[in-house]
């Protein structure tokens, strides 16, 4: 979490395109259910499925 609160301090304008990083410290992981179907767990535990 510390690194994620870092490099969210470093950013001095609105993203406007994709960050790998940013991304990467935004989602803890990522479930597969099936080929129409996913849910992301972003750190904090929110959880948001994608159907």
């Amino acid at each position: 979490m510390q690194k994620f609160t870092e490099r969210i301090l470093e950013i001095e304008e609105e993203p406007t395109v994709f960050d790998e990083q940013l991304w990467g410290g935004l989602v803890e992981h990522m479930t597969v259910f099936a080929k129409d179907k996913v849910t992301f767990t972003f750190v904090g535990g929110i959880e948001v499925t994608v159907d």
